[in-house]
């Protein structure tokens, strides 16, 4: 679950009564959890948790059944994160810190020391590597749990980063959105502190990268400037928003044979992806602060209770990824002056397009944009009049991409 936002407040939701009914046509309001502002729903194994201000609502039936936990003590100021680790329900509160249920939700118990800083007591979410929790802070940073007990992890305050939009694993690494200057940062295992990787380049307002999920053979980022793409592990990113609104906090979630994009503002806008690359718009509804996926449902903790929709599926569940039906090879020769020869192969008959761009994002040179059939080839780049520096060059056809650097040297 990312930061609630604060502008978003009671007089908002008053507007948002009216919002669209084609948006709610195809949303169901789950029964068993009241009507009321949800801020975080979470899916683990066949359980499904939604939480209110207080409370936790849990199904064990994958939505059927619903129960309430106990009301959390000392009146929280919402539950934004929620995990289960070790057996145990973890609450991460917007400002009274953690809060930990034994017993399924039946009490709970304070569970925030060492927690120390500037927004520390503000959990913004969770995540587990190799048997150990680690929290994600409101301004403080990362904290890992040692016992009972919060130890500061890495220095995310020191690189101006220690506000947590998104905390994760990819593998055994540990992966955070942090800050407002458009940058990922990595822990992988044995680290001590994190190494950040840019986005993209600061533009003239606060970055925040929100989200981050693994689709379609690559790592796609939700960010406050839409959406970005890697295919090299999270190395390197390229744009990749393509029919998203501009001036929105997009969100990201991965459900049946799509993508989905959810761009917040007053109200939530709905818009789904096959590959990550362009995206279609499917509604608008009542404010959204986090979805979830259980089986063919898609779940929408909402301002006004907890609804789903059945989604759409292809067999398996995922759009199907064939790496092998393309292939980009490394330009040779490569540092270069100025020409290079850029080797590719498809699989299938289809539109081709192999672009470069600069290490902004911004595209310098086309050199293919046309149908080819199945077959290698090979191009020639000339990159007179470029400066040198790093560059990328990306391959994309039939809905799969790869992407490449090279290096210009005058």
């Amino acid at each position: 679950m990312n930061f609630r936002q604060c502008a978003i407040a009671f007089l908002t939701a008053l507007m948002l009564v009216a919002v669209s009914v084609a948006g709610n046509a195809q949303w169901t309001q789950v029964v068993g959890v009241p009507a009321v502002d949800i801020s975080s729903v979470v899916v683990r194994e066949n359980t499904i948790y939604a939480a209110t201000d207080s409370a936790v609502h849990i199904s064990t039936d994958g939505g059927g059944v619903w129960s309430r936990s106990a009301t959390l003590p000392g009146s929280p100021w919402y539950i934004d994160a929620l995990t289960v680790f070790d057996g145990k329900i973890f609450a991460g509160t917007g400002g009274n810190g953690v809060f930990v249920s034994s017993d399924n939700g039946g009490s709970w118990a304070a569970l925030s020391q060492g927690l120390s800083g500037p927004g520390s007591h503000h959990i913004t979410s969770f995540a587990e590597r190799n048997g150990m929790l680690y929290a994600g802070t409101g301004g403080a940073g990362v904290f890992r749990l040692q016992g009972n007990t919060w130890v500061p992890f890495g220095d995310l305050m020191g690189n101006v980063a220690g506000s947590v939009w998104f905390l994760r694993t990819k593998g055994d690494t540990l992966v955070a959105g942090a800050g407002g200057g458009g940058w990922v940062w990595y822990a992988p295992p044995g680290a001590t502190d994190w190494t950040g990787v840019l986005v993209a380049p600061f533009q003239g307002f606060e970055f925040l990268v929100t989200s981050m999920v693994e689709f379609g053979g690559g790592l796609v980022a939700g960010s406050t400037y839409g959406v970005f793409r890697s295919t090299d592990g999270g190395a390197s990113w390229l744009p990749s928003s393509s029919g998203l609104p501009g001036g929105r906090q997009i969100y990201l979630t991965a459900g049946g044979s799509n993508l989905y994009g959810v761009a917040q503002a007053a109200a939530t806008r709905f818009y789904s992806s096959p590959d990550g690359m362009s995206w279609t718009f499917v509604e608008q509804t009542t404010f959204s602060y986090a979805q979830a996926v259980h089986g063919n449902r898609l779940y929408s903790a909402r301002l006004d209770g907890l609804w789903y929709k059945t989604l759409p599926t292809s067999g398996t569940g995922e759009p199907e990824v064939q790496p092998d039906r393309i292939t980009l090879e490394q330009n040779y020769p490569n540092p270069f002056n100025p020409v290079t020869n850029i080797g590719f192969r498809i699989g299938d008959y289809g539109l081709v397009n192999l672009r470069v761009y600069d290490v902004l994002g911004r595209e310098v040179a086309t050199l293919v944009n046309e149908e080819r059939p199945a077959g290698s080839y090979t191009v020639s780049f000339d990159a007179s009049g470029l400066a040198s520096g790093v560059y990328l060059y990306r391959l994309t056809t039939g809905g799969m991409l790869q992407t490449r650097r090279m290096v210009v040297v005058r």
